[in-house]
Formats: structure tokens, sequence, C-alpha cells
């Protein structure tokens, strides 16, 4: 047993949170009254779980890591400070461990809310991997998806033509005896193998995929509708980078990197005939096109 500050007890507590916060142990409970009387309270606040985890950082020197026990705690003391709804200044003096252990500033932490991507995601600082992402959203952490959609890690802005521009750019190739919508549809196949040859593909693959994929963690939850059947194009042998592609939505103004002049076909573009947000995938890099604005809300058009 040891003496501790009436204000560091409570009456009850849900999680074992020694040695930074107590619950009155049982056998003194049936004097609660007296204790209360001394400044023991009934239950702790939200302010007292960030004043635990401030004086938990301060045990140790900057930059050093808690012992296993400690980080154990700590994350307790998270899990209940979450159930408060903590006022913003006393989220800017919240700490809590990283994955190497070390209480940081959870202006600074960034949860995991899609693995997948955060392996390829460099200069974030990572909340401790047991802390659960519902926990760290409390607590006003950020997610990598919410910092790849807002630009604020491994994601950039590319050029995407306008609704407008892509009418205007569709209807042209349609020009000249073309038929309307469906006939270009029909043509979308020849577009591509077309702008295969163009790119010196070595050969074109076709795959009808009629799965509904899961939709559960997406990059954005306006992507889910776009989780059923596709039509997937496998230009072999080609690797586009994002100024190329970007390029290749603007024909027949910009031509570079060609091996040959496209036909009269739309080329690129003419996936838009089936698609509002086309995606491409090309070496280690994934690029999604949303003219409309609608499906990468966050990102904008």
């Amino acid at each position: 047993r040891v003496f501790v500050a009436a204000e560091a007890v409570a009456l009850h507590c849900r999680n074992d949170l020694v040695p930074a916060l107590y619950r009155l142990p049982d056998e003194l409970q049936p004097w609660q009254s007296l204790f209360i009387s001394l400044g023991v309270r009934e239950g702790f606040e939200g302010a007292d779980y960030v004043a635990a985890l401030v004086s938990l950082a301060g045990r140790c020197a900057d930059g050093e890591a808690l012992e296993m026990e400690e980080i154990q705690v700590a994350l307790r003391l998270g899990v209940e400070a979450a159930q408060f709804n903590l006022s913003p200044d006393q989220l800017k003096g919240l700490r809590l461990p990283n994955t190497e252990g070390v209480m940081t500033p959870v202006s600074r932490l960034v949860y995991d809310d899609a693995p997948w991507l955060s392996t390829s995601v460099q200069g974030a600082c990572f909340v401790h991997k047991d802390l659960g992402n519902e926990i760290a959203a409390a607590l006003s952490l950020k997610s990598v998806r919410s910092l790849l959609l807002n630009g604020k890690l491994n994601l950039r802005d590319l050029a995407c033509p306008t609704p407008a521009q892509i009418r205007s750019r569709l209807g042209m190739a349609a020009h000249g005896g073309d038929g309307g919508a469906g006939r270009r549809r029909r043509r979308l196949l020849l577009d591509l193998v077309d702008l295969g040859d163009c790119l010196g593909a070595r050969a074109v693959h076709v795959l009808v995929d009629l799965r509904t994929h899961p939709a559960e963690s997406l990059l954005q939850p306006n992507l889910a509708p776009l989780q059923g059947p596709a039509v997937v194009v496998h230009l072999e042998g080609v690797t586009l980078g994002a100024e190329q592609l970007c390029r290749l939505q603007n024909l027949p103004s910009h031509q570079h990197g060609l091996r040959r002049t496209p036909r009269a076909g739309a080329g690129l573009l003419s996936v838009y005939q089936v698609t509002d947000v086309p995606c491409v995938v090309s070496g280690d890099s994934l690029f999604l096109f949303d003219p409309l604005g609608t499906s990468l809300a966050s990102a904008g058009p």
C-alpha cells in the first residue's frame, strides 16, 4: 500500500491505472462518505486522464520510451479520456505513446486506418498499434486516409479534364458518322487498343470483372459505388507517370511520348463513357481521376 493524494483516487474506476490514478481499495469502500469528505471523488473526469498522461510523459526525458507496463497504463488512460468531450485546450496538451512507446503530442500522431497504404507513407508519426482507431479518432488524432485526401502525405493533385471538356472531346471523336453514345461505347476497346499501340505496348489484355468488392475500407467513403463490376485493361510493358497520364487526357493537343499519332478515337478519354472515376495503377502508384468532384469530395475535381 502507498499513500497518494486524494485527487488521484476515486471510488470507482473501470481500469487499472496505477501508478497514475487509483481506485479506493475494496476494504475501504464501507467508509466512502469519509473519504469523499477528504477529497476522494465518485469518479474521474476527462481532465484527470489528460493530466495523468501529461504527468506520465514528464517522467521520461524527451525521446525516451516508456516501459512496457507504463505504455499499457498510458493506453488505458487514453481509452478513458476518449469517453469525454475534451476541449481543444485539453486536447492540445494531450500526449499518447507512439509506435516506439515515446509520449508524443496528439497533434503530431496519426492512426492507421489504411494499412494497405500506410506501408508506403513516409514522415508520419503513428500512434501505438494497441490503441484502437475509434479511440484515436475520438481523441482527434488524424488518420492516414484523411491526410492522404487532404494532400498532407504522399498524394499529388493532378490536372484533370473538366466535364465540359470531356463532353466536347468525346463529341469530336464521334463526329463523322459514329452514330451516338452507344456506338462510341462499342469503340471503347478499339480506342484503348489503339492507345496501347501508340504507347508501344507489347499486348493489350482486357478483363471484365463482374465481382462486387467490399466497401468497408476505402480511401474515401464516396468511392463505395465504384466497387462493382469493372472493365480492366492491361497495357503490357507500359508504365505511365502522372504527367503523361494528364497529357493523354488532353489529346490531340499534347502527343508527347507516343510512338505515333492516335487515330480519330478519343484515346484515354474514352474511358469516361463507362465510368466517372477511372483508376490507373502504374509502377508503384495509384491514380484516380474525378472530374465531377463527387467521389473524392474532400480533394475536389
